[in-house]
């Protein structure tokens, strides 16, 4: 029988994976200028939600060692543009807006991309690299 971690590691990934795929159909329809109903944004926010937990416990399978660990991850917000706009601009507008720290979290650097879906494609590479 495999550790339990091991199956929870696997099952974690599994559900990243599904959030990615989704995240990447999102992704392509908001290209496509086809706005995905709130359910699926939801599912794909909760797709992660529900990986994250998974991989913390699979990483740490005591409940006295699960402290948040400081860590770093990349939020994406598609954001729709009405006019020509600097993609730098942008990214610095929307901290601004937001703030540069929250509760738990700060902006350690903001950037733009005119496409989103290729840095997804991006990220699958070198997670298969990795894997190898």
């Amino acid at each position: 029988m495999r550790d339990k971690s091991i199956e929870l590691r696997d099952l974690a990934d599994a559900v990243a994976a599904t959030a990615e795929q989704v995240w990447a159909h999102i992704a392509r329809a908001f290209q496509l200028r086809n706005d995905p109903s709130a359910a699926i944004l939801t599912c794909e926010r909760d797709l992660w939600r529900f990986a994250h937990p998974l991989r913390q416990t699979a990483r740490h399978p005591n409940p006295d060692q699960r402290k948040a660990e400081p860590q770093q991850i990349v939020v994406i917000l598609l954001v729709e543009l009405d006019a020509p706009r600097d993609l730098g601009w942008v990214a610095r507008s929307v901290v601004n807006t937001a703030g540069p720290i929250g509760d738990g979290w700060r902006v350690i650097h903001p950037s733009a991309h005119p496409n989103p879906s290729a840095l997804l494609r991006k990220a699958s590479e070198w997670d298969d690299r990795r894997r190898r």
